[in-house]
């Protein structure tokens, strides 16, 4: 991070990197004496030296040596009170020669700095967090001391009201805050790619409703405890404006990080206050240092002000000597036109009184060329040149005084940003893109679980429909009832459709609103690994189900972190590698049959197959598998596994093999299926194929043996039946050959007890078997079933627990008899079959 000094600064910070060097070289004769001999006199001569570091530094604002300085401190007060008795003397002498390194390291860069100056008044120095934290903890580690950390702490929170007013503000309130927290990170994350006003605008719009907000509910508490959360809302949202404020200022902004940490502080909130939590607690490092930099911002805004003040007062000055100038322009114009040329007077001592005015405001603003014009025409109205006279005037008629144009500007772009300033009070604005507002004459907010409520709703009238179709059957004996029951079926058919319609698009949301959220992921994980990354997205338009949208979050946020760190290289290596610095990640979205495919691509190394079969080697995954045989598909299988990893090492953002193990199990939950396509030393797709609805599906129910099962009409490609000729057996397998076509048929023994050869070897009408074709991803595999019962909609509810080991049901249904039916997952049955 740039630290800024400015002149009186640099020549502070010249003398203090002359004493610090004195000490320094004290500081490495004495560890160097300390580490062949421990004595309390050579604790306390290195003591002396940090401690007077530590106070030199501070008139100069090196907050980083201070740190080292401070924390040193610590290891040889420890030192000291242990009186010589040491255990871990080289780690402590490592250490203390390490804090040597780091103030060697910042002296390094005040020289670079310094000496390539030039005329410049002011400095840029990047001193901050180049290794202090680090060195902190394992100071603390040794020491035996915890961090402390600066801590808030509310409890006794309430946030049930009894008052129904109350209650239903802080539930609009909590809907905003976080839709406003979203906007602003979303801003933030544009501002930092390009700083533009317009995005400045939004950051302190969405700002600004928080803190407005939070204000009005903490007019209406009655809790003191709960007061306090609304009044930490209004100050982190405060020290957040100041912020933009000073980025408004300085038309640009160094300090991302503090926006986002404050961010994150609110979004922490946010988190308790919509979970109702009783007891939040808050890390105040960020509104201390925030609140510093605000001080000190402002006093260098304040002072800039002054000048700007005292520059405004000369400005008007010369606007109001311009307006004179003017009307003494108009006047001379005026008396050509009637005296000169319309009567013919060529009367020059009256000309110069006329023009009197306007040469002495000419000479007073220094247009020199403009007066020695004006003098030409008084000659030419001496020598009564009527020709010149006039060809002048339409010139001196065409006059525009320069300098007027850019104080008339200033003085529209100061009124201009007084109206932003009332925008943002306001928290008004006409930018509809950004702020992506919704006419209220035209839309009202409902609460998800009120959209729940009626997805049972549905539920309970489609079983209704399915239980009316089986009356209307019954009853077909009966034709004047069963027309009367056909026609009210089908009235009762086509509303339930509609209504099940309307409210299945209630929870379609654009799957753009969970892409944007990896943009602050990609941003955070490229900054840690020191990559340059950017984020693509295309399709964001895309329409998904909110319920799916949010089970894809966590399995998405492993795969763009792996993207980031195993996909991408380093920006040298990818310049080597013929690339650009930058390493692109793209998401994309489209649908395609009854699924949405998410893809998740980068630019980057690819999947290296010898690495992963060199790892699948050393967990002994392959021993009775001929690799030869292996298609890639079959080696990027193994990344799926629990606990494999390729990376040599692990980190906060991966290497533990756990992520994508997590991914495949999240996916085959929701009845999907991952596909990889990669390249080495180009880049790698990961593609997603998701059902667009966990709520509805169209299916087929058949009969396997004595049960029931649904099959999901998205992956059958056809119901045939066939003659038991037609059925060949090769090896241990079973195929149908549909139309010259061998389809291997699936053995599900695990569902009906049976072999395939006692099923296909059973009696069928007319010895045709049914057979259901399934298509998975272009792959066609045969079921075959006792009998095809119907096609039709079905609600999916959640399986029990004791189901879902292995994925084999997406589901259960309730039919019109009130019997449970089990969905299959055609994916996980084709697995299991092998």
């Amino acid at each position: 991070m740039m630290k800024k000094f400015d002149e009186e600064n640099i020549e502070i910070l010249v003398d203090v990197l002359e004493e610090i060097d004195i000490y320094k070289e004290t500081i490495e004769r004495s560890i160097l004496k300390f580490e062949k001999e421990s004595n309390n006199e050579i604790v306390d001569e290195l003591f002396r030296a940090y401690h007077s570091i530590k106070g030199i530094v501070g008139f100069a604002n090196l907050d980083s040596i201070a740190t080292i300085a401070s924390f040193t401190e610590k290891i040889l007060k420890t030192l000291k009170d242990k009186n010589e008795n040491i255990e871990n003397k080289d780690e402590i002498v490592s250490l203390l020669l390490d804090s040597i390194d780091l103030l060697k390291e910042i002296e390094m860069k005040i020289n670079e700095a310094l000496s390539s100056k030039g005329d410049k008044k002011e400095i840029s120095i990047d001193i901050v967090d180049i290794g202090e934290e680090e060195f902190k903890k394992r100071v603390l580690d040794i020491i035996g001391e915890k961090e402390e950390k600066s801590e808030l702490v509310f409890d006794n929170l309430n946030y049930e009201y009894e008052d129904k007013i109350i209650s239903q503000s802080f539930e609009k309130y909590t809907y905003e805050f976080g839709d406003n927290l979203k906007i602003a990170e979303e801003s933030l994350l544009n501002l930092e790619n390009k700083f533009s006003e317009e995005e400045i605008n939004v950051l302190m719009r969405a700002f600004h409703s928080i803190k407005g907000g939070a204000g009005l509910l903490l007019i209406l508490q009655t809790n003191e405890n709960t007061k306090k959360i609304f009044k930490l809302i209004e100050k982190v949202a405060h020290s957040l404006e100041d912020l933009v404020q000073v980025a408004e200022y300085e038309n640009d902004s160094k300090d991302f990080d503090s926006f986002y940490k404050g961010i994150d502080i609110l979004k922490g909130i946010y988190r308790s206050l919509s979970s109702k939590e009783k007891t939040i607690k808050i890390n105040n490092d960020y509104l201390e240092k925030v609140n510093r930099v605000s001080k000190e911002e402002n006093k260098k805004q304040n002072e800039d002000k002054q000048e700007e003040d005292k520059q405004e007062e000369k400005d008007k000055k010369k606007i109001a000597k311009i307006k004179t100038l003017k009307n003494f322009n108009n006047q001379f114009i005026e008396y050509l036109k009637k005296n000169v040329i319309e009567k013919e007077e060529y009367n020059v001592g009256k000309s110069k009184r006329i023009s009197k005015g306007l040469r002495g405001s000419l000479k007073n603003l220094k247009f020199n060329e403009k007066l020695d014009f004006i003098n030409d025409i008084i000659n030419s109205i001496e020598n009564e040149e009527m020709q010149e006279i006039k060809d002048k005037l339409e010139e001196l008629k065409k006059w525009d005084f320069e300098v007027e144009k850019p104080l008339k500007n200033k003085s529209q772009n100061e009124e201009a940003e007084k109206k932003n300033i009332n925008i943002k009070s306001n928290g008004k604005g006409d930018n509809e893109t950004t702020l992506k507002k919704v006419a209220t004459n035209r839309s009202i907010r409902l609460s998800k679980d009120k959209v729940d409520k009626m997805v049972n709703l549905v539920s309970e009238l489609l079983t209704l429909k399915n239980q009316q179709a089986n009356l209307t059957k019954d009853v077909s004996g009966y034709k004047e009832i069963s027309g009367k029951m056909k026609k009210v079926y089908g009235n009762f058919e086509r509303l339930t459709l509609e209504f099940q319609n309307i409210v299945m698009s209630m929870r379609m949301v654009g799957i753009e609103n969970l892409f944007n959220r990896y943009r602050r992921t990609v941003r955070d994980s490229a900054k840690a690994l020191g990559k340059e990354v950017e984020l693509i997205i295309e399709g964001g338009e895309t329409a998904i189900d909110e319920d799916i949208m949010e089970l894809l979050s966590d399995p998405l946020t492993h795969m763009v972190r792996n993207s980031v760190d195993h996909g991408l290289g380093m920006p040298e290596e990818r310049e080597e590698n013929g690339k650009t610095r930058t390493g692109h990640v793209t998401l994309r979205a489209y649908n395609k049959g009854g699924f949405i495919f998410i893809e998740v691509e980068d630019d980057g190394r690819g999947l290296n197959h010898n690495k992963i079969l060199q790892k699948a080697g050393e967990k002994e995954l392959i021993n009775d598998i001929d690799i030869e045989k292996l298609t890639p598909e079959d080696i990027y299988q193994f990344i799926f596994l629990p606990g494999f990893s390729t990376s040599e090492k692990v980190t906060n953002l991966s290497g533990r093999g756990v992520g994508m193990d997590v991914v495949k199990t999240n996916i085959t939950s929701l009845g999907g299926r991952i596909i990889i396509n990669s390249k080495e030393g180009e880049g790698t797709k990961f593609i997603l194929k998701i059902p667009l609805s966990l709520s509805i599906i169209k299916g087929l129910m058949v009969k396997l043996d004595k049960g029931k099962y649904i099959l999901p009409l998205e992956n059958i490609r056809e119901n045939i039946k066939l003659k038991k000729s037609n059925i060949r057996r090769y090896k241990n397998s079973y195929l149908a050959v549909i139309r010259d076509e061998p389809i291997p048929l699936i053995d599900i023994k695990f569902l009906t007890g049976k072999s395939l050869g006692e099923i296909i070897n059973k009696e069928y009408f007319y010895d045709l078997i049914p057979i259901v074709v399934l298509d998975i991803d272009g792959e066609n595999y045969g079921i075959v079933a006792d009998g095809f019962i119907e096609e039709n909609e079905y609600m999916v509810k959640p399986i029990p627990d004791f189901l879902k080991g292995n994925n084999l049901f997406s589901g259960t249904t309730i039919l019109g008899d009130g019997s449970l039916v089990l969905i299959l997952n055609p994916t996980t049955t084709v697995t299991l079959k092998e």
